[in-house]
């Protein structure tokens, strides 16, 4: 994937998406914040192309409904 500084979320899932139609490699895209992969994924799931998270792919809310969850059985 070509590096472009502060690309906009669309630009970066075209690059992607190029990438991935020239070559047959795997892909590894590293996002700083959470949010930013929820990002990613919303406009690059529509593409039809399959991805794997190597982290908790869940949003903040599931997990603190499940910390919430678990307090009430506890209690």
């Amino acid at each position: 994937v070509e590096a472009i500084e502060s690309p906009s979320m669309l630009e970066l899932v075209r690059n992607v998406r190029y990438t991935v139609e020239d070559d047959e490699g795997d892909i590894m895209c590293l996002f700083r914040a959470r949010y930013q992969m929820f990002d990613f994924i919303d406009e690059f799931i529509g593409h039809g192309i399959p991805f794997s998270m190597l982290t908790d792919g869940r949003m903040w809310t599931d997990r603190v409904q499940d910390y919430v969850s678990a307090i009430e059985k506890a209690e």
